[in-house]
C-alpha cells in the first residue's frame, strides 16, 4: 500500500500512532449503536474532535456503480444522500481508488479539492486530510477532515489512519445489520404484495396492482408490462406507467426489437446503466438514462417482459434484477389466474400458496456444502406436500468457525414460511452482533416474540463449530436433541438449552461446549424423522434413528442423510400427510 506525500514532498508515515486512550475510548463511541445513521454520526464526531476540526466527512465505495458516496458531511448525517463522486475524482474518490493517504494545506493549488464535498459548502476550505477506510485489506470508503487551525501534518494523518480503522469495522457492521434489515423487510413486502396478487381475480385489477407493486419492488420512473402475441411476432403492451401518451407507438415492438424484444427473444434479463451507449435501445420517454428489463416465464417459455426505466444513469444493480426477476414468476401467475374460472383460480391459489412457500424455504437453505477442513458436513430437506417450516444453515461467522443451525417453525404454508424468513433474518443478524450463543438465542426469542401470532412458535439448535480446535459449542431451544454418536458406539442425546422460541419473551438459554474426536458423528434433525408415523409400528423414534446411523458407520455426511431419508420415507404410512424432512450430519474426519 501506497501513501500520499506532503504537497512539500515529505511522505506521510504511522510514525505519530494516536494513543491507545484514543483508541478505545473512539471504540466505544463507534460501537455503541449499530444504527447506520448512530455509527456515521459517531465517527464525524470522532474524527472532528480527534483532529481537532471544524468539519468531518464520511464516504462509502459503491462498487456496483463505481462511485464513492457520500453519507454524512458536516456533522450533518444523511445516509440517503444523492452526493457522490465517481472513482479517483475529489479528494474522497482519489482516496479509494489510490489505497492512499492525502493531505492539503493548500486547497487553491490542489484540483482534486474542487469536487470535493467541501466544495459545496459554505465557507473557505482552508486545509484538508483524509485517509482510506479498510474491511480486511479492502478499501470500503474514506473518512475526511478540514479546517484545523496550523493545517495536518504527518502525525495528524497517522492518528486518522489508527482511528480508521475501528471506524472501517463500526460502520461495515452497521452497513451488514442495515442490509439485514433491509432483507428481512423486503421479504415480507414480496410476500403481502404476492397474497394480494393472489387475492385479485379480474385481469385489470391484476395488471394495476402489478404495476403499482413494482414501484414497491424497485424504483422506477416509467415502467411497461408486454405480452408476446400469439403469432410470437409481436409485443403488446398491457399496462404502461410513466410514458408520454405521444410515444405510445414507440413502445410498440417486434420481437427480437428494442431491449424488451431482445429480452422477450432471448429470455435473459438486462441492465443497461446508460441507454445512450446500447444501440438496442428504442426511445420512449426523452428523460430516461438507463433500463432494466425482465423476462416473464410461464413453464420454461417466455411469454413477455416487465421493462423499467430511470431518469438517472446507472439507476439499477444486479440485485434489482435479481428481485425483479423473482417478482415476475409471481406476476405471471397472477395474470395466468386472472383469465381462468374461479373454480380452476381457486385451485390454483392454493397450489401457488404452497409453491411460494416452498420458494422461500429453498431460498434460505444453504446452496452448497459447508466448507470445514477435518470434517464432512451435509444437510438435507425433503418438503412434504403441504410446506412446513423446516429450516437448516451452515453460516460462516469468521475463518475457521462455522455456524450450524436447524429449525422447524410451527404451521405449514406462508405462515411458516414467514415466521421462517423472519427467524433466518434475526439469527443472521444477531450472529454478527454477538458472539455468545445464549445471548444470541435470547435476543431471537425476544424478536420473535414481538413479530409473531400468539401460539406461533419455533424450536432450534444453534451452534458453533470451531473447526482448528475440534470443538461445537451449542444451545437447544426446544428443538429435538440432536444426537452425538462417539467412535467408541456410545450415542448422548444435546439436550442443554432452554425453551421453545417466541412464546415466552423472558426465557434464557445455557450451552454446552463438545469436543468432536475423529470418528464422531452428530446429527442434528426435525420432528418429520422422530415422528413418522405407521398404524402398525407407531412412531419412527429415536432408536430407529440409531439404528440407521448404525448401519451407516463409515459413510459420508451426504450418504448419511439420504439414508436417513430413505428409510424414514419407506417407514411412514402412504395415506398420511408427510411432515417435512430435514437433517444435518457432521463427522469429524
Amino acid at each position: 500500500m501506497q501513501e500520499a506525500p506532503h504537497p512539500d514532498g515529505t511522505a506521510i508515515t504511522k510514525s505519530d500512532p494516536s494513543s491507545a486512550a484514543d483508541i478505545v475510548e473512539a471504540s466505544r463511541r463507534l460501537n455503541a449503536s449499530l444504527e447506520l445513521e448512530d455509527v456515521v454520526g459517531a465517527m464525524i464526531g470522532v474524527a472532528s474532535e480527534k483532529l481537532g476540526a471544524a468539519f468531518a466527512s464520511v464516504a462509502v465505495h459503491d462498487t456496483a456503480r463505481h462511485l464513492v458516496r457520500y453519507i454524512g458531511a458536516r456533522g450533518r448525517v444523511d445516509v440517503s444522500s444523492e452526493l457522490s463522486l465517481p472513482e479517483g475524482r475529489g479528494v474522497a474518490g482519489w482516496v479509494v481508488a489510490s489505497d492512499a493517504s492525502c493531505v492539503i494545506n493548500d486547497p487553491d493549488g490542489d484540483p482534486r479539492l474542487r469536487e470535493d464535498v467541501y466544495a459545496r459548502m459554505d465557507g473557505a476550505v482552508l486545509n484538508l486530510a483524509a485517509v482510506p477506510l479498510r474491511v480486511r485489506g479492502v478499501v470500503t470508503g474514506a473518512v475526511e477532515v478540514a479546517n484545523r487551525t496550523g493545517g495536518f501534518s504527518a502525525a495528524d494523518v497517522a492518528k486518522l489512519q489508527a482511528l480508521a480503522e475501528p471506524m472501517a469495522f463500526a460502520l461495515e457492521n452497521a452497513r451488514l445489520h442495515r442490509r439485514m434489515q433491509k432483507e428481512k423487510l423486503e421479504n415480507e413486502m414480496v410476500l403481502r404484495i404476492v397474497m394480494r396478487l393472489n387475492s385479485a381475480l379480474a385481469v385489470e385489477e391484476v395488471l394495476d396492482l402489478i404495476i403499482d407493486s413494482l414501484a414497491q419492488i424497485v424504483p422506477y420512473a416509467a415502467a411497461g408490462i408486454y405480452l408476446v402475441t400469439e403469432d410470437s411476432e409481436q409485443l403488446e403492451w398491457l399496462k404502461m406507467r410513466g410514458y408520454p401518451e405521444e410515444e405510445t407507438e414507440a413502445v410498440k415492438l417486434k420481437l427480437g426489437v428494442g431491449l424488451v424484444g431482445w429480452v422477450a427473444k432471448n429470455g435473459v434479463g438486462v441492465i443497461v446503466p446508460d441507454v445512450k451507449n446500447d444501440p438496442r435501445y428504442v426511445r420512449a420517454r426523452p428523460t430516461t438514462r438507463s433500463e432494466m428489463v425482465a423476462p416473464l416465464v410461464n413453464r420454461g417459455r417466455v411469454i413477455g417482459a416487465f421493462n423499467l426505466e430511470s431518469d438517472r444513469l446507472a439507476a439499477f444493480t444486479d440485485n434489482d434484477l435479481d428481485r425483479l426477476d423473482v417478482f415476475a414468476g409471481h406476476a405471471v401467475a397472477a395474470i395466468e389466474k386472472a383469465r381462468l374460472t374461479e373454480e380452476f383460480v381457486e385451485k390454483r391459489r392454493l397450489e401457488e400458496t404452497l409453491a411460494i412457500a416452498r420458494r422461500i424455504q429453498e431460498m434460505f437453505l444453504p446452496r452448497e456444502a459447508a466448507k470445514t477442513p477435518g470434517f464432512d458436513v451435509w444437510g438435507i430437506n425433503i418438503p412434504s406436500e403441504e410446506v412446513g417450516g423446516d429450516y437448516f444453515d451452515f453460516i460462516e461467522i469468521a475463518p475457521g468457525h462455522m455456524g450450524l443451525a436447524i429449525a422447524d417453525v410451527s404451521g405449514k404454508g406462508i405462515p411458516a414460511a414467514l415466521i421462517m424468513a423472519a427467524f433466518r433474518a434475526s439469527l443472521r443478524a444477531e450472529i454478527r452482533n454477538h458472539y455468545a450463543i445464549r445471548t444470541i438465542l435470547s435476543k431471537v426469542n425476544r424478536l420473535l416474540h414481538e413479530s409473531v401470532q400468539p401460539g406461533q412458535f419455533v424450536t432450534a439448535v444453534y451452534g458453533v463449530l470451531d473447526v482448528a480446535n475440534r470443538r461445537f459449542t451449542y444451545s437447544n431451544a426446544g428443538h429435538n436433541p440432536p444426537l452425538l454418536r462417539r467412535r467408541n458406539g456410545s450415542y448422548k442425546l444435546l439436550d442443554t438449552g432452554g425453551l421453545l422460541l417466541a412464546p415466552f419473551p423472558e426465557a434464557t438459554y445455557s450451552e454446552k461446549q463438545l469436543t468432536l474426536e475423529s470418528g464422531d458423528l452428530l446429527l442434528l434433525y426435525t420432528d418429520g424423522v422422530t415422528e413418522a408415523y405407521r398404524d402398525d409400528a407407531g412412531e419412527f423414534g429415536v432408536e430407529r434413528l440409531q439404528q440407521v446411523l448404525e448401519a451407516c458407520v463409515g459413510s459420508s455426511a451426504r450418504e448419511i442423510c439420504e439414508s436417513i431419508a430413505d428409510v424414514v420415507s419407506a417407514f411412514r404410512a402412504s395415506d398420511r400427510v408427510p411432515d417435512d424432512l430435514t437433517v444435518l450430519a457432521v463427522r469429524a474426519l
